[in-house]
């Protein structure tokens, strides 16, 4: 599994942080994203929890191989867990936690204090795996839900919505965050008014999911 790691100054140990890609697969955007939250104070890593590169149409709901302009090429990475038109959850949660699992070996990490980022099917996975009973400590979750099994999640959430997400619609977020506050979860939910599915890298909302995705990691996995 190809991934990118991104250390902020100074000796450590740092609290960590593993970004997941979406269905796009591993671009140069994301090692921008791990070096925002480096920037931050945490260790960072993104990688490449399946190889191979795709888009998804919101109309057919297909999945079709592409290739991106800073598409990172990842052959040796896992097969894609993507199935129409979800996700296979189990071989997401295996490659996943091997990717978290490998970021607190690392030298400088808090192997303690562990938070995941997911956008859209990476957002699934990060939940999932918090679902799974792997050790996260806190999960932001930008465009992306989980369908079921709110009641075993044990990690604090943090759910970015843009309300004309075509892909994952703002109803599906909204019922996630209510069933995680009927269940006494600690959930917080920002609703980005007229924003698509590509909050995290497009302006005007960037910047705004970024400080925020900051300050909800810096809450639950610093001292």
């Amino acid at each position: 599994m190809l991934a990118a790691v991104l250390r902020p100054q100074g000796p450590g140990p740092f609290p960590v942080v593993v970004v997941l890609h979406g269905t796009m697969g591993f671009r140069g955007l994301h090692v921008g994203l791990a070096e925002d939250f480096a920037k931050a104070g945490f260790l960072a890593v993104a990688g490449c929890w399946f190889g191979g590169n795709y888009s998804f149409s919101p109309v057919t709901r297909e999945t079709t191989p592409t290739t991106w302009p800073d598409g990172i090429p990842c052959p040796e990475g896992p097969p894609a867990p993507i199935a129409q038109p979800g996700i296979d959850v189990l071989a997401a949660v295996s490659s996943v936690s091997a990717l978290i699992e490998a970021a607190r070996t690392l030298p400088g990490a808090r192997a303690d204090s562990v938070g995941v980022y997911g956008h859209s099917r990476g957002s699934m996975a990060a939940l999932a795996v918090a679902f799974y009973g792997s050790d996260v400590r806190a999960v932001v979750a930008v465009a992306g839900y989980l369908p079921r099994g709110a009641a075993n999640l044990k990690a604090p959430v943090l759910i970015l919505q843009g309300t004309a997400d075509v892909v994952i619609p703002v109803q599906l977020a909204r019922q996630f965050e209510a069933d995680l506050r009927s269940l006494g979860k600690p959930v917080e939910a920002v609703y980005y008014e007229g924003a698509p599915h590509t909050i995290p890298y497009d302006p005007p909302w960037k910047d705004d999911v970024r400080q925020r995705s900051v300050a909800f990691f810096t809450k639950y996995l610093t001292p």
